[in-house]
């Protein structure tokens, strides 16, 4: 199980595309967060990822890596980015 504590580390960080789907996990299990991106969200379903618009899903179970290219054609864009954005800072040390 994925929370804020186990992906904020160097070694969360250093698996990329794990790392920003994690990210988006935990980002979209907010409502907040969901409107943000159009009502999107992304889940853990049995060991992978699943993209889900409101309750359903018209997607099947994916990696992280499908699961980023994915993101990258659809509203989740923009978390990924935040997800990269931090992901730089905890390898560089905030710097």
């Amino acid at each position: 199980m994925v929370n804020a504590n186990t992906l904020l580390t160097v070694d969360a960080a250093r698996n990329w595309k794990t790392f920003v789907a994690d990210y988006m996990v935990l980002m979209t299990a907010k409502k907040a967060n969901r409107d943000l991106v159009s009502g999107y969200s992304v889940r853990r379903v049995r060991g992978a990822y699943q993209i889900f618009f409101g309750k359903l899903s018209p997607y099947a179970p994916m990696t992280a890596e499908q699961i980023y290219e994915w993101s990258q054609r659809l509203p989740l864009q923009w978390l990924a980015g935040k997800a990269d954005d931090m992901r730089a800072d905890i390898l560089t040390g905030g710097r």
